[in-house]
């Protein structure tokens, strides 16, 4: 009796809000709510009467998001697919992960689950501490601070910017539900991903590519003791039950033994998990869990904590965040929020949530309207699809000027793949979250975005879940909002080959901004300037000739805007460049080889062997003396004077010298004629050839040390080739002596002259003078790189006395 009475209850709330009058057609209806909540309401209330309270540390959420199972997610603009995978990875090994806490005596996993993943998309360029106890104690909904949570409420928490805060504001206390007041939150949370469930136990591509590109993923899951090892820090549950337990994946290890479990799974596979039980559990706080675990579910990443510079004011009704969804019986809907501005300032973003990942959206920004959200004056307009379902910001592609008093909606179009439920809504459910409070004349939803319904005619408490971010003092703002991603095969040409950026002053007085990037293959022009009150310029980023040497592949950079006056509006931008790769392999010149960046697939033909080094290594180069290269490759059977043809890829070794690690070398013909290239001493390896130190491109020169010190060494770089040059003995040592021929060359061993290797060989005796023939190389000494000459043979050392 008590188990249908909760269950009747809720849904009996949701079917007399039904009932009620509509002004537009057809009737909207509510999303079923979660099953997993109403079995939850129940367990509650039978125990409670029993006098057995239930503590735990997750509450299911209201919203039922099972028609996700197995969907695909993309990336945003200027994200990286990751094409394969590594069989192992752990955030750990790359400064990702936050040290393990412990939550004691209290049902706050999840907030502990939240700030795991929130603190490791952080790093590892910021490592704060975030406070669970302001997140467990100020969540907002129908119960203390330890008896549980979920995402839904995080998002909610730090979406209406309660904070996050830091723990050394707010200390974790178990036994305590009171936090201090007047706490600022120090981040503004704009995008929570909520990845779909698994189709099964190998479908955790979504899983992988959320830690490679934002750190710590937040989960749910069944525990019980006996499903757990001790012995291995092992965990395998197989059975009906719901999650009661929250925290993080930080790796996982598609090879982790099946035996390692109390009970053995199907296969082989396992998620690395932090804890929050302290580092005296599991090995130091860390475990794994079985892929074939059947309770893991409600999959989260907190990737979008941003600078709280990034807007001053968030204009809202949902405090309580995403409660039940709302639709017309289609995957698209339309719904909008009415506000008035409490100051003068420019609407620059707006956030919803989304049910379905790659939901397409149209987003407005009205002034003036009247009784309709669409009855203003048409300021803005926005199109684009969200790559992930969850909380999700989109910024404006120019702002709108608001004054104070001035009326303004945000109305979005949403469709949602395979959910006929496509409006988010705040609404009052008991036990849940009956705080919700609702004005008519705040919210509307519509089926075709003309007639529109008040959405307290559907749910006198119900609002829904838009917010609209403005920026009211003297700020840079970057518009609009998405990265850079361009694409094209090997050799280029990319598409798009550029895009433009609008940095806006918003302020009454003039600021100064700057712009930089790290990587070659894209330009940025102007770099910086100065803003007049209210002006604007624009910013090109352009992809430059680099690119087309960098070889198949995706590359990354970021575009980071300062407001170099106050530093108010910061914010960064992200550009990916995706190489494709071209049928069969690019046929080109050496010298077009060394230009190539590291990683770049290549082939070079008819090339003459100049230099042998064992049966794993050998040097090349052109008939015409243009250039050479070292190549790698075991038992490779070639001899000095064979030609031969050569497919790899270019690398660069620890000495800085470019070369091949050839995947084929064929033999075609021998007699080769190699003649070597006459030099003086400081001429030996030359300068910089085309080089770019980030990418690999290109040959990288010597330097010299010269009367005041390490200096560059002007002339053409020969590194590679085969050369000749003479000078007397300066030192005599094992395996290597030094010749100097007065012309200035020197390295930092405090011998005059060029270094010569003669590894196996006798070294001419000191005060002799010789000729030396032999390739000119490169050594570093500490993070200088200075010339070097390999000789091939004795008779390659002729001594003259």
């Amino acid at each position: 009796m008590l188990r249908f009475g909760i269950g009747w209850l809720v849904i009996l709330g949701l079917v007399v809000a039904l009932a009620q009058g509509w002004a537009d057609s057809p009737y909207p209806d509510a999303a079923p709510i979660n099953p997993r909540f109403i079995d939850y309401l129940d367990r509650v209330f039978v125990q409670s009467d029993s006098g057995y309270p239930r503590v735990s540390g997750v509450i299911p959420p209201p919203v039922d998001l099972s028609h996700m199972k197995g969907m695909k997610v993309r990336l945003p603009e200027g994200g990286v697919r990751v094409l394969s995978f590594p069989s192992s990875y752990d955030l750990r090994s790359l400064g990702k992960v936050t040290p393990v806490k412990n939550q004691g005596n209290c049902g706050s996993c999840w907030s502990f689950g939240t700030y795991g993943s929130l603190e490791s998309c952080l790093l590892p360029g910021e490592s704060t501490d975030w406070s669970e106890n302001h997140l467990k104690n100020t969540h907002g909904f129908d119960w203390s601070c330890c008896e549980g949570g979920n995402h839904f409420i995080s998002t909610a928490y730090l979406a209406r910017w309660s904070g996050p805060v830091t723990e050394s504001d707010d200390p974790y206390n178990p036994a305590s539900c009171s936090s201090p007041g007047g706490l600022v939150a120090q981040k503004h949370m704009q995008a929570v991903d909520f990845l779909p469930e698994r189709s099964g136990p190998t479908d955790n591509d979504n899983i992988k590519q959320a830690l490679m590109t934002y750190g710590a993923v937040y989960f749910d899951f069944y525990w019980e003791d006996k499903s757990y090892k001790s012995a291995t820090a092992a965990y395998y549950y197989n059975g009906p039950q719901e999650s009661n337990h929250a925290i993080c994946i930080v790796g996982w290890n598609d090879n982790y033994d099946k035996s390692n479990f109390a009970k053995t799974p199907p296969g082989n596979g396992a998620f690395i998990c932090k804890n929050s039980w302290g580092t005296s559990w599991g090995q130091s706080g860390y475990f794994y869990i079985s892929y074939y675990d059947s309770s893991m579910g409600d999959f989260v990443v907190f990737r979008g904590a941003e600078p709280t510079s990034n807007y001053d004011r968030v204009y809202q009704y949902d405090p309580l965040g995403w409660v039940s969804s709302w639709g017309y019986s289609s995957n698209t809907a339309w719904f909008a929020n009415k506000f008035t501005a409490v100051a003068n300032g420019k609407i620059v973003a707006a956030s919803w949530y989304a049910a379905s990942p790659s939901s397409t959206y149209e987003l407005r920004i009205y002034l003036n309207p009247g009784s309709s959200p669409t009855s203003g004056t048409l300021a803005a307009t926005k199109t684009g699809t969200l790559a992930s379902a969850g909380y999700q910001t989109v910024g404006l592609d120019s702002p709108v000027d608001v004054t104070a008093g001035q009326v303004f909606s945000v109305v979005v179009k949403l469709t949602t793949p395979g959910y006929n439920y496509p409006i988010p809504a705040e609404t009052a459910i008991s036990g849940y979250s009956s705080g919700a409070n609702a004005s008519p004349g705040q919210s509307y939803i519509s089926s075709n975005g003309s007639s529109w319904t008040d959405f307290t005619s559907v749910s006198s408490k119900g609002n829904v879940c838009i917010k609209a971010f403005v920026a009211e003092m003297g700020r840079l703002l970057v518009s609009p909002s998405d990265g850079f991603s361009t694409t094209g095969p090997d050799g280029g040409p990319f598409v798009p080959s550029s895009c433009q950026y609008t940095v806006y002053n918003t302020g009454a007085s003039p600021i100064d901004w700057a712009v930089t990037k790290s990587q070659p293959w894209i330009s940025v022009y102007p770099t910086s300037g100065t803003l007049p009150p209210g002006g604007n310029t624009s910013v090109t980023v352009e992809v430059t000739g680099v690119a087309n040497y960098l070889g198949p592949g995706t590359y990354t950079d970021t575009l980071s805007f300062t407001n170099v006056t106050n530093g108010l509006g910061n914010t960064t931008r992200q550009v990916a460049l995706t190489v494709n790769a071209l049928p069969g392999v690019h046929h080109i010149t050496i010298a077009e080889a060394k230009k190539h960046a590291n990683n770049a697939p290549v082939a070079v033909d008819q090339v003459v062997v100049s230099l042998v080094l064992g049966s794993s290594s050998f040097y090349v180069e052109a008939s015409d003396k243009s250039a050479g290269i070292a190549v790698s490759k075991t038992l490779h059977g070639v001899t000095v004077g064979d030609i031969v043809d050569i497919v790899g890829t270019v690398s660069t070794n620890s000495n800085g010298e470019k070369y091949i690690q050839a995947t084929s070398v064929s033999r075609t013909a021998s007699g080769g004629l190699i003649e070597p290239l006459v030099v003086i001493n400081r001429g030996i390896g030359g300068d910089d050839w085309e080089y770019e130190p980030i990418t690999g491109m290109g040959q990288c020169g010597v330097k010299n040390i010269g009367l005041t010190g390490v200096e560059d060494v002007p002339g053409l770089n020969n590194i590679g080739l085969l050369i000749s040059t003479t000078g007397r003995v300066t030192y005599s040592g094992s395996g290597y002596f030094y010749i100097d021929d007065g012309s200035g060359a020197r390295d930092d061993s405090g011998y005059r002259g060029v270094k010569i290797h003669s590894s196996g060989l006798t070294s001419p005796p000191e005060d002799s003078y010789v000729r030396v023939t032999g390739i000119s190389c490169c050594f570093k000494s500490g993070d200088v790189i200075y010339r070097l000459v390999r000789v091939r043979n004795q008779s390659d050392i002729v001594v003259y006395q």
